[in-house]
């Protein structure tokens, strides 16, 4: 079923239903979101018992808003293969490439804000479980499972307390569910069992964390780093120290590198070698600057630096690029 959603109104809603505990059978559903700006966004839809899966591919030529709006209470991890996404929630918060969170999701509206995707398409899969399902999953001997329930009975989200780098592993259950080899009923118990696989790979990781005793980071923490990423964002092309940045949001050195590191799944100095290099992507291709013009405007002083980290990042010259 193809259904195409028009520009109606300024922000298209991306997701509505949730999935609905007892339900019988599959549902399977390609739609499209198209707008006037030339944000275009294919997705493929599977909808189960207690589940519902979410695969999605996108271009954007400048950020776009999305409108989420969720029929009941449900438990997502999303995962952002290529692009950079934000949800504001109570609290917003960024998953960006290679990265996945969790978070709990209430029957109230909220938006994701998508980046621009120069010179490739962003990429997302989701994955959204009932609270029926993850009553089902609880058990009180995974220290994130009982840290996570905390937080949804103290009334928060847990936006952004629960993050991570996508796992190989992770990222090969996703494709077997999007090629699964089945359909009809024996398709819903091959999804329903590579499902509870992804899920115990996010709870082992969560684990993991919980126990090396840096990911259970205070909400206090959790906003002041991702003050210091908002920071990185805004001046990515000026120099910067561990020490300023630390000053700047109020919290200490070891706690800003091993915080930062635990909550994004990068290094600062990773994150803001990132920041550089997409924008610099971005200039090659559609200001069509030149190489040195473009080291010094993400803030290399020197162009032959610029040029060795490109070619890490991407493996190929800026020059080759451009050409």
């Amino acid at each position: 079923m193809q259904e195409r959603i028009p520009s109606t109104t300024n922000t298209p809603v991306y997701r509505t239903s949730t999935p609905v505990p007892g339900m019988t059978g599959i549902v399977e559903k390609s739609r499209q979101i198209q707008q006037d700006n030339g944000f275009c966004m294919k997705l493929n839809e599977v909808t189960l018992s207690n589940i519902r899966l979410i695969w999605a591919n996108y271009v954007a030529q400048q950020e776009q808003a999305l409108i989420v709006r969720p029929e009941s209470d449900s438990i997502v991890a999303h995962f952002r293969f290529s692009g950079l996404s934000r949800t504001n929630g109570v609290k917003g918060w960024d998953i960006a490439e290679k990265q996945y969170g969790l978070f709990y999701q209430r029957a109230r509206d909220y938006h994701h804000r998508l980046a621009p995707t120069p010179g490739k398409e962003g990429t997302i899969f989701e994955m959204e479980i009932s609270t029926t399902l993850f009553d089902h999953f609880y058990t009180e001997e995974s220290p994130f499972m009982a840290g996570f329930m905390e937080q949804v009975a103290g009334g928060k989200e847990a936006w952004g307390a629960y993050l991570a780098g996508i796992k190989p592993e992770m990222t090969a259950l996703i494709q077997e569910m999007l090629l699964a080899p089945y359909t009809g009923h024996f398709k819903s118990l091959y999804l329903e069992a590579k499902v509870t696989e992804l899920f115990l790979a996010q709870v082992k990781e969560f684990d993991q964390q919980a126990r090396s005793g840096h990911a259970r980071l205070k909400q206090q923490d959790i906003e002041r780093l991702y003050e210091v990423k908002n920071y990185i964002e805004l001046h990515y092309d000026t120099a910067c120290s561990i020490i300023d940045l630390a000053r700047k949001a109020g919290i200490n050195q070891m706690k800003l590198k091993r915080g930062f590191k635990a909550l994004f799944g990068t290094t600062v100095f990773g994150y803001l070698s990132h920041l550089r290099m997409q924008k610099a992507k971005q200039l090659l291709l559609d200001e069509k600057m030149y190489v040195n013009e473009v080291a010094e405007k993400i803030g290399y002083k020197h162009p032959h630096h610029f040029t060795v980290a490109f070619k890490k990042k991407f493996g190929i010259l800026p020059s080759e690029l451009k050409n």
